[in-house]
């Protein structure tokens, strides 16, 4: 077999193995960092759901418990003939189902044998509920009765029952009736990004409480799910631990899944969520499928190049036995006698010819080499006179340039990441940062394209890129802003990046600088502090709620008749409660904007009408400082694609700012234009107006005007904050003019083509 065969074959078989290696190499990598990611989202995911619903489901028991402790209550169990106590009752109970008429079907009270004695649903008083489940003989607290269909509305319902108890005695129970629309709502948005991904409450006995993907609602209370999963969530550790768990195995469908389960002790409820594993395996087999794809392809491409490769290698032995030939002179004494039938032995045939030859030559080719090795002896001396005159003149330069190598000590010795590059981006310098940081040595970058796939970059969108050449080298300006970077290990982080463009004397881009700093830690930090605010806001609410039930039973004289002084000392808590909720759903929904968990729900919306109910939403405050609004609407304007309820807050919060910070008489316009591009709305008022040394500071969180914290003490500074993060989170842009003790004016736009939908897990608090 020929050499050139030889060599042939054998990069074919190195080439395959090399690729079918590092295939199943990146294969096996990749799959464990997708099931690592995917533990991590359903677990965090089922943690997040359940602790939605347990508050969900607390702050209705603390509802049902602040009803069962109002002194009207126990009046009417002690005397429910009388017809005053009667009326005060049936009022409470009307009262009650409309705070709440989406969630509360209805509430009623039992005397302690289990009749019912009122009703919101005149239907049911008198009726003996002793063996229904609403009722508990010698309860000692709040119970919830278990998701059950009701026989009257065909619907899942569950109730919640709190003894009402005086002095010690048990005088009856305080029922309200809830829909499960809330605990459908909590669950409904999970996995709408994905075609498998679910999630669903399972009662004790495993019955489905709420509805499947898959097979819909007709499951509620009549399937049992029998998987690992569900099992695994009612176990006795679990339940005592009250941990989540992650597990792989089949779902009811018996397709293989990778799932998570919370068990929710308060309910004795299990929540599960899961995704199946073919959808998760999708990430995996694409990316076996390009090796294979690369594989094929190389064997492919490589065939004819491995065969012109064989021949090169084997044509200069050729060339050189031809050669060897063409100077043959004379006999040889050494032979190297090799009878091979391949090139090789062909060389040493021909060596053995080719020896007399050199020999002859020797002595003439060492006279040669003598002379001119004198002569490299004295260039070599006159090259080194040279670098020695050099080094003195850049020895003179650093003296006299100290300031110039101060400040290249400076850049060497930056911890932020330095390149600096030539007008196409090739690399012509990098500091030392740039390795510590990529981990790419700066001998390997010179030369190549900053940020492309080969070095740390490639991981952004192609129109990103695209707008930061734009910016850099055809508007000549400085790019700023976050880049998604990765070392040459493959790990991933986030910098923080600010690339300069350098002119020569005629402004010709000749140079750019482009710094970086890796900030993940920060971006992480900031991250845990988001999620800290959203749990403790929401841990908030429950006590919130119920400070915010029991002033307006001491303002509505539920707790008996209160003098002129403690009147106002009641209204004053149920103001400054009031103040806290608020507060607490603008701090919820920042966390939510911030998380990026917010779902934008574009709908094709009549802006006319949506100024108009925003309006009437705030027409107590109007009366109250007797303001004129003044709205002016394009009388063209077509219906645009927004989400109304994002908008709205938008303009609740602009035109509430309008009413506060204006005097009583005064005048608020709102108007809304459009253009070939946008539509724009402005609202201006001749109020407080903003100091011109606080401008900057408008949009951030907790900024309230200097001018305005002595005469309007009500605010908290999150307002314009929100607004801003809703208008650029629905494409749009805000600006304001304003001019102190004279007015403000706001401007926001959104585009007339209509916002873009966005999927996630959670929506704005109005």
């Amino acid at each position: 077999m020929k050499i050139s065969t030889r060599i042939y074959l054998s990069f074919i078989v190195v080439l395959i193995v090399v690729l079918l290696v590092t295939g199943v190499g990146v294969y096996q990598y990749t799959l464990s960092t997708f099931k690592k990611e995917v533990s991590v989202e359903l677990l965090s995911g089922s943690r997040a759901m359940a602790e939605h619903v347990r508050t969900y489901v607390n702050d209705q028991k603390n509802t049902g418990e602040i009803l069962a402790a109002a002194s009207v209550y126990l009046d009417f169990l002690k005397d429910s003939d009388n017809e005053i106590i009667r009326k005060k009752i049936d009022s409470r109970l009307e009262r009650t189902v409309a705070v709440d008429k989406e969630n509360i079907l209805a509430v009623m009270i039992l005397d302690n044998k289990g009749t019912v004695l009122a009703s919101s649903e005149k239907e049911e008083e008198g009726k003996d509920k002793s063996n229904e489940g609403i009722f508990v003989a010698e309860q000692k607290g709040s119970f919830i009765k278990n998701i059950h269909i009701s026989e009257k509305i065909n619907i899942p319902v569950y109730t919640i029952s709190v003894p009402i108890v005086s002095e010690g005695k048990l005088l009856g129970y305080s029922v309200i009736k809830y829909n499960t629309k809330g605990l459908v709502k909590i669950l409904e948005n999970y996995g709408k990004e994905s075609k498998t991904k679910e999630a669903f409450l399972l009662d004790k006995e495993r019955y489905f409480l709420t509805a499947s993907r898959f097979l819909g609602g007709e499951v509620v209370l009549k399937k049992i799910v029998n998987t690992n999963n569900a099992k695994q969530c009612f176990e006795k550790d679990n339940i005592s631990q009250g941990i989540s768990r992650f597990i792989e195995n089949k779902d009811y469908r018996q397709v293989d899944v990778l799932g998570a389960n919370s068990y929710i002790p308060e309910t004795e409820w299990c929540l599960i969520t899961k995704i199946d594993k073919s959808e998760f395996l999708l990430g995996p087999n694409k990316i076996a499928n390009y090796f294979i794809y690369a594989l094929f392809a190389s064997i492919i491409f490589v065939f004819p190049i491995g065969f012109v490769f064989s021949k090169r290698i084997v044509k200069p032995l050729t060339d050189l036995n031809k050669a060897m030939k063409s100077v043959q002179s004379g006999n040889l004494e050494f032979k190297m006698g090799k009878n091979r039938k391949d090139e090789i032995g062909d060389l040493s045939r021909e060596f053995d010819k080719m020896t007399k030859a050199i020999k002859q030559s020797r002595s003439d080719v060492d006279k040669k080499v003598s002379e001119q090795t004198k002569d490299i002896v004295g260039k070599a001396q006159d090259i080194e006179d040279q670098r020695k005159a050099l080094m003195n003149i850049l020895e003179d330069v650093e003296e006299t340039n100290e300031d110039l190598a101060k400040f290249k000590m400076a850049v060497e010795n930056a911890s932020d990441h330095i390149v600096i590059t030539d007008a196409d981006g090739m690399i012509v310098y990098a500091n030392k940062s740039v390795e510590l940081i990529t981990g790419f040595e700066s001998s390997f970058v010179l030369g190549k394209k900053s940020g492309n796939k080969e070095l740390w970059g490639g991981l952004m969108e192609i129109d990103f890129y695209k707008n930061l050449w734009k910016t850099i080298k055809e508007d000549k300006k400085v790019f700023s802003g976050e880049i998604n970077n990765k070392r040459k290990n493959g790990e991933k982080y986030v910098a923080l990046a600010s690339i300069s463009p350098v002119f020569d004397a005629d402004g010709k881009v000749i140079y750019f600088v482009g710094i970086e700093r890796d900030v993940t830690k920060a971006k992480e930090v900031d991250k845990m502090k988001t999620e800290f605010i959203s749990l403790a806001s929401h841990q908030l609410r429950t006590p919130l709620t119920a400070i915010k039930w029991y002033t307006e039973m001491l303002v509505n004289g539920d707790g008996g008749k209160l003098n002129k002084e403690q009147g106002e000392f009641a209204t004053n808590i149920q103001s400054s409660n009031e103040r806290m909720i608020e507060l607490v759903n603008s701090l919820l929904n920042i966390s939510r904007i911030e998380s990026g968990r917010i779902i934008i729900d574009p709908q094709a919306t009549d802006v006319k009408q949506l100024v108009a109910d925003t309006i009437k939403d705030l027409e107590m405050k109007i009366k109250e400082k007797k303001i004129n609004i003044v709205p002016s609407i394009h009388e063209n304007l077509p219906l645009i694609k927004m989400d109304p309820k994002l908008i709205r807050n938008v303009l609740m919060n602009l035109l509430s700012n309008s009413i506060k910070y204006s005097c009583d008489g005064c005048e608020v316009i709102i108007m809304v234009s459009k253009d070939d591009k946008d539509v724009t709305f402005q609202i201006s008022d001749s109020g407080l107006g903003i100091p011109l040394k606080e401008q900057d500071k408008v949009f951030e969180k907790f900024y309230r005007g200097q001018n305005v914290i002595k005469k309007v003490t009500d605010g908290n500074g999150l307002g314009l904050y929100l607004v801003k993060s809703i208008v650029e989170s629905s494409g749009g842009k805000i600006w304001f003019k304003s001019v102190e003790n004279k007015g403000t004016t706001f401007y926001f736009s959104l585009p007339l083509a209509g916002v873009k939908a966005k999927a996630g897990e959670v929506v704005i608090d109005g």
